[in-house]
């Protein structure tokens, strides 16, 4: 195990969180998750990369919109931290294979799923399919 491999699982891990956080908002909403810029719940404003660094973004804000200062949810961070939990565990138990890359891009949308399910009692069928399409190619290799 290498430092540098380390150091990089675990920021691939906060930006696959990232990208969980912005799953979760949406798609029980309707949204897509692919177009759209991200915004701010509250007053709309539409954020820049300054303010989507993954977990950096919200320490340095202190958990606020950077534009209204509402405060965010703690589940942005705490998601962005266990995805890249997640991630790093994943990396320890089987290094760096074709089999970790799946398992690790497999707990994103278990994670979504997850926190949907808590949140609104639902599970999107967009999760259902990312899940099956990764669960069938770790199944391949």
């Amino acid at each position: 195990m290498q430092t540098f491999e380390i150091i990089l699982v675990i920021l691939s891990g906060l930006c696959f969180g990232s990208f969980a956080t912005l799953a979760i908002y949406r798609l029980p909403r309707g949204e897509g998750i692919v177009a759209g810029r991200s915004r701010c719940p509250s007053c709309k404003t539409s954020l820049t990369a300054r303010d989507l660094i993954p977990l950096v973004s919200y320490l340095m804000q202190k958990g606020r919109c950077r534009y209204c200062s509402t405060y965010f949810s703690v589940r942005y961070p705490l998601v962005e931290v266990a995805t890249a939990s997640l991630f790093l565990i994943t990396y320890l138990l089987h290094g760096i294979s074709l089999d970790a890359v799946l398992l690790m891009l497999m707990s994103v949308p278990l994670i979504v799923m997850v926190v949907v399910d808590l949140e609104h009692m639902i599970i999107p069928d967009e999760v259902h399919l990312a899940l099956l399409v990764l669960a069938l190619g770790y199944h391949a290799a």
